[in-house]
């Protein structure tokens, strides 16, 4: 049995930060955050945020370097040098001002960690299945993520006036405008597709009563892979020991996107660094992005997911039955009309039309007990 890491006293700033992170990556945190303590001179977490939302001239980017150095002066490990610097990014992260190193920083702080899990692909399919299982919310979150391409941070940052203030009368896909991104710090341009519209209109239905400002979604970012992780369950997908993370989603569009697009497009729709110069008008994306739509649309007859096609013949013989009923009511009608004059001249028929009026309306309220 592990030993029960020790417990630091820290503010509500730093608190809610790590209450944020997942048990296991919390505990870590929670350990080495008195060491970004000891670096700051002993500022709190509510002084170490201020610094950094006055910070004009990039002095935490620089202090995130020397936060490396200190680190291997006290006798701490190269692994550890490297999770302190992505512990103060990830703090600074969760507060919406991300640290913009240079490539030249970058490579001085150790880069990125390597990962050791492997993501699972993404398919029309699996989309198509997930989401024929999920509920207004889950399918919010699975096609938005597919249609967006944005990361978890900015996607949880959406608000009901995000939505509010597009053009949802028009044909997609259908321009959000510009988004500007936290991590990286460059504005995105994302797009609703075929499979959301309806989505986002039936979201912004039930929220009427909130205000523009009111987020969508009211809890934080890790929260939408273990979405998708249930949906993935839910839908019987065979994960084979692959990770399924929001961040999947984005490399499902990414790869798309590419495959019919420049560099410059692509990224300029999700939110990824661009060369200087190398802006494209939002009429020129949105042609783009309409022919990957043809690859992306799992939900309106376009995608190749089975279950797609499943949903479609359900919905095609539920109006089948609805008109069936309908003609059955008529004729119904009709035959209860024709029977009430004959019965006006003969007693038996009478009696005959009591007991069904009566044997009518018994039906007729079993009927509604049903629905």
């Amino acid at each position: 049995m592990g030993r029960k890491p020790q417990y630091y006293e820290y503010d509500d700033t730093i608190n809610s930060f790590l209450n944020s992170q997942k048990p296991t990556t919390q505990n870590i945190y929670r350990c080495n955050f008195r060491y970004i303590i000891d670096f700051s001179g002993s500022l709190s977490g509510k002084e170490i945020l201020e610094s950094k939302k006055n910070d004009k001239d990039y002095a935490w980017e620089r202090k995130a370097v020397e936060l490396k150095q200190w680190a291997k002066e006290k006798g701490l490990s190269d692994s550890l040098a490297k999770g302190l610097v992505a512990l103060l990014r990830s703090f600074f992260v969760y507060y919406r001002t991300p640290l913009v190193f240079t490539k030249a920083e970058i490579n001085k702080v150790g880069g990125r960690v390597q990962r050791t899990t492997q993501d699972y692909t993404l398919t029309n399919e699996d989309i198509s299945k997930m989401a024929f299982v999920a509920n207004l919310r889950e399918k919010y979150i699975l096609l938005g993520g597919k249609s967006f391409g944005v990361r978890a941070i900015d996607f949880i940052a959406f608000t009901y006036g995000t939505f509010r203030s597009a053009h949802l009368d028009q044909e997609t896909p259908i321009s959000l405008g510009q988004i500007n991104t936290i991590k990286e710090g460059v504005p995105a341009y994302p797009f609703i597709d075929s499979d959301l519209h309806l989505v986002i209109k039936a979201i912004l239905e039930a929220g009427i009563s909130h205000a523009d400002t009111d987020p969508i979604l009211t809890f934080n970012e890790n929260e939408l892979s273990t979405v998708l992780q249930s949906l993935a369950k839910k839908a019987n997908i065979q994960l084979g020991g692959k990770h399924l993370r929001f961040h999947c989603l984005r490399k499902y569009l990414c790869d798309r996107l590419s495959s019919v697009m420049s560099d410059q497009k692509w990224k300029q729709i999700v939110g990824k660094s661009l060369s200087e110069g190398a802006y494209i008008s939002s009429f020129e994306l949105r042609e783009s992005y309409a022919k990957v739509m043809k690859m992306t649309t799992v939900m309106n007859g376009n995608g190749n997911g089975k279950v797609s096609h499943l949903a479609e013949e359900v919905t095609k013989q539920q109006t089948e039955i609805d008109a069936l009923k309908k003609e059955n009511t008529h004729i119904n009608q009709i035959l209860k009309n024709a029977l009430v004059i004959l019965a006006t001249k003969d007693r038996d028929l009478k009696k005959f039309m009591d007991s069904w009026e009566s044997i009518d309306h018994k039906e007729q309220r079993s009927d509604e007990k049903e629905e």
